[in-house]
């Protein structure tokens, strides 16, 4: 008896090793759970990016080496001048003049497109300092960009071009200019603060036209 019983275990067991070993394959024939992790995973991977993305990316990387190149050959331009300023050809005064009138007819469409912009908002009451700061940013990037010597080799504005080269001729004139002509009154358009933060807005406007200032007050001797 007992080895009867023995046997029927022994079938038993063997029975349910089969059965497992079937659900075991039908589990994997069908996409079980270890499959479907996988899949999971693999869809939650990045997808590569487009061949249009990859070429935009390559073609910025290209352009910052290019003006890196071209600012680092313009450095050394600038102390061999520096050194020999006799190889710079004198300016004449109905040169300067024309450069000067170029550049005060680009400042004060500038400052007219912000005056317009101050009138159309009611002069200034519908207009928000965070509105009022963005557009002021937007008209005066030709100052910033074109003070920046050290980052951007050839500014794409012509203003900022005409900025660069002012600055060679007349330092103190230039610095004169954008402060009087634009700046000042910039400030005098510029709506009333409402609160703190709009105050706090105003003077970093005329923190950001002092350093300004500055920068294009560097260009004499870093041009």
């Amino acid at each position: 008896d007992d080895d009867d019983d023995d046997d029927g275990e022994g079938a038993k067991g063997g029975r349910d090793k089969e059965n497992k070993g079937k659900a075991g394959a039908d589990k994997d024939a069908t996409g079980g759970a270890p499959a479907a992790d996988e899949s999971a995973a693999e869809s939650a991977l990045p997808k590569p990016a487009s061949a249009d993305e990859r070429r935009l990316l390559e073609n910025r990387q290209l352009l910052l080496k290019l003006n890196a190149q071209v600012v680092s050959s313009q450095t050394k331009i600038k102390s061999l001048l520096a050194s020999s300023p006799g190889l710079l050809a004198a300016v004449s005064e109905p040169q300067k003049e024309a450069l000067f009138s170029l550049l005060a007819e680009a400042i004060g469409d500038a400052e007219s497109r912000l005056a317009r912009r101050w009138y159309e908002a009611g002069c200034g009451q519908r207009l928000s300092m965070a509105e009022w700061v963005s557009a002021v940013r937007e008209a005066t990037t030709f100052v910033t960009h074109g003070a920046a010597v050290e980052r951007i080799a050839v500014p794409y504005s012509v203003t900022a071009r005409l900025l660069r080269e002012a600055a060679l001729v007349d330092n103190g004139l230039l610095c004169a200019i954008l402060r009087k002509e634009l700046f000042d009154k910039i400030l005098l358009l510029s709506p009333d603060a409402r609160n703190a933060e709009d105050e706090t807005a105003l003077k970093g406007l005329r923190t950001l036209f002092d350093s300004s200032i500055k920068a294009v007050a560097s260009l004499s001797s870093a041009s």
